[in-house]
């Protein structure tokens, strides 16, 4: 790829027409290796949490309520929150410098380039660690530099793409992610209890975790410095405070109901997906094993979806397509909630991750189009709060009512329900403000 393989617009719009099948293909790649770390924590950490946090319980005294006790669930939920928690620093500062500065790498890659190597490091050292203390530092300082990565999605997307294209594009990083989540949950699970047994259970997970290291160094940082992003000449941006910050936020129309959406969409899918896998394991009662031969493969059906509703994104009101979105997310996790059988909870998660291929692409590629180019990194930072606070409490709280109910990880679908009947109200109030749309029917 060179840097002048993309089509331009003449004039003074520093997009290119179309960006180049070589672009999507390289900014795919460095997503999928974000991919593996989240699935990572998604499914990994928890149940290295498990182990070293079994047997604990937590106990509040409560007004009305006297002494209410709360199993490990609790635990574990307070330091899975602290991968979205960091969100509220890391991403919106992330965006807003990165909006000012230009350095000989580019703007975003920059960050991409410093941080991947924190991570990958963080990654080799938990496992050979079994200190919940020391696993706790490693996860506040891994998580941190995650979100300083994941801050660079959208603005990437708006940067590097034209509006027309990035419903496709989405399509293709959610494709990628789901063969990173099918990695981890069909080979990574299964390299994970091979090593458990083969070592007595000594340095837990340790191969999915250093595999996870190894694509933070060869994909996220390594292709950071093939981005080639452009300097965009826009006007001068005044000194950034924290009034001007929440000013320039509320100064775009829609953005606010948009940020709700993202606090709304990330608390629903984080109530549902946070304890995913001790929802299997725990109570299910299936095997490590088990879980990775039923559940590994099932997300690369959203290799089918993205490809469908990729471009019926780039065609149609995508607040139809969210609205469609919220809805099948509540039917698949009542049939999760009703799960007799891990065979069931693979049914219901058909459903529901259709429903989160059709929110993150209609999401992602409608709320770029809120986004003044001159502040795309500062206003896609701010939006990120919104989906940091929806997933951190989310996890908090689940974590605290699954451990209220003996570590029943089955409530968690209840919460998620509401998360979901609560977005659909709220999504009463979004429009899609391309211009070539609003005659549509």
């Amino acid at each position: 790829m060179t840097r002048d393989d993309e089509t331009r617009t003449p004039g003074k719009s520093a997009l290119p027409e179309r960006a180049s099948p070589k672009r999507i293909v390289l900014f795919c790649l460095i997503f999928f290796g974000l991919a593996v770390t989240e699935e990572v924590s998604n499914h990994v950490l928890p149940l290295t949490l498990k182990r070293v946090t079994e047997g604990f319980t937590t106990t509040f005294s409560l007004p009305m309520f006297g002494e209410v006790t709360l199993g490990s669930a609790f635990v574990i939920g307070l330091i899975l929150a602290l991968n979205p928690a960091f969100g509220f620093i890391a991403q919106p500062l992330v965006g807003a410098i990165s909006d000012r500065v230009w350095t000989r790498v580019g703007r975003r890659a920059f960050f991409m380039i410093i941080a991947a190597p924190v991570v990958a490091l963080c990654l080799v050292s938990i496992p050979l660690t079994m200190t919940l203390w020391k696993i706790v530092v490693l996860v506040v300082i891994y998580q941190f530099f995650q979100d300083v990565l994941w801050g660079s999605d959208h603005p990437l997307l708006a940067d590097l793409f034209p509006s027309r294209q990035r419903g496709f594009v989405a399509g293709a990083i959610a494709a990628s992610y789901q063969i990173g989540a099918v990695f981890v949950n069909r080979v990574g699970l299964e390299l994970v209890e091979r090593h458990d047994l083969a070592n007595n259970g000594a340095n837990f997970g340790l191969p999915i975790y250093w595999i996870a290291a190894a694509c933070q160094i060869g994909l996220v940082m390594g292709l950071a410095f093939f981005l080639w992003e452009k300097p965009h000449a826009g006007p001068p941006r005044p000194k950034l405070t924290p009034r001007t910050y929440v000013r320039d936020f509320l100064a775009q129309p829609g953005l606010l109901r948009m940020g709700m959406v993202n606090f709304l969409r990330a608390y629903m899918y984080a109530a549902a997906m946070g304890f995913l896998v001790l929802y299997g394991t725990v109570t299910l009662e299936a095997s490590l094993s088990e879980y990775a031969r039923v559940m590994g493969l099932l997300p690369l059906t959203a290799l089918v979806y993205v490809w469908i509703v990729g471009p019926i994104c780039d065609r149609v009101r995508r607040e139809r397509l969210l609205t469609l979105g919220f809805l099948v997310s509540v039917v698949g996790y009542a049939v999760a909630w009703s799960a007799p059988s891990i065979l069931w909870l693979a049914a219901a998660f058909l459903l529901f991750r259709f429903a989160w291929v059709v929110i993150e692409i209609s999401y992602k590629s409608l709320v770029t189009d809120f986004y003044p180019r001159e502040m795309v990194g500062q206003l896609a930072g701010a939006i990120n709060i919104f989906y940091a606070s929806g997933r951190t409490l989310a996890l908090v709280t689940v974590g605290a009512i699954v451990g209220y109910f003996n570590n029943d990880y089955r409530v968690a679908w209840v919460v998620a329900m509401i998360g979901g009947g609560v977005c659909l109200w709220v999504m009463r109030g979004v429009r899609d403000p391309r211009p070539d749309l609003k005659k549509t029917t």
